[in-house]
């Protein structure tokens, strides 16, 4: 083919390049690389410099990298250490909500804050009424001690120095 004339459609012969304006082509088209500087459309996606988006805006993936999707569908691995998900605040290896903190890297779960919590901590073991495990009134350590400063156990009542049923008194004073 040699050069052709006109502004519509332009043959250059000797490289192979096709221009066109308002093409039409019905087919395959096979090429090694398709570069759209404006716009243009594709299967009900519209294309720009910045951004290939569904017609309705459901699906949009801009040059930035953000996807942004109505109804989607991840199999497989996703891996976030920022943003949100389900209202929970994603910080490195934190989620984070109203007084909840799940800390994957510091194996622990706090529910509360201050003095009225719960921890569940994967190195100390659960505590309950203190931010702190030795102050907590009530905790379990991994090796299964328990400790207590009130409470009922089989008809006995604890409190922080006394054991006591109807008529017996269990002091830790070593009085009984």
């Amino acid at each position: 083919l040699s050069n052709s004339a006109g502004d519509t459609l332009k043959l250059k012969g000797s490289s192979g390049q096709i221009t066109a304006s308002a093409a039409q082509i019905t087919g395959d088209i096979t090429a090694n690389t398709i570069t759209a500087n404006t716009a243009g459309t594709i299967a009900n996606f519209n294309i720009d410099s910045t951004e290939i988006a569904s017609s309705n805006n459901n699906l949009r993936l801009k040059a930035s990298g953000q996807i942004t999707a109505s109804d989607a569908q991840i199999v497989g691995k996703v891996t976030a250490t920022s943003g949100q998900i389900a209202g929970f605040t994603i910080d490195g290896n934190t989620l984070t909500a109203t007084n909840f903190t799940l800390d994957a890297s510091g194996k622990r779960v706090t529910l509360g804050t201050g003095n009225n919590i719960f921890i569940a901590d994967g190195d100390e073991g659960i505590q309950l009424g203190h931010a702190t495990f030795g102050s907590a009134p009530f905790s379990v350590t991994r090796a299964g001690v328990l400790k207590a400063v009130s409470g009922t156990v089989g008809g006995f009542t604890l409190s922080s120095t006394q054991i006591t049923s109807n008529n017996l008194v269990l002091d830790s004073s070593g009085i009984v």
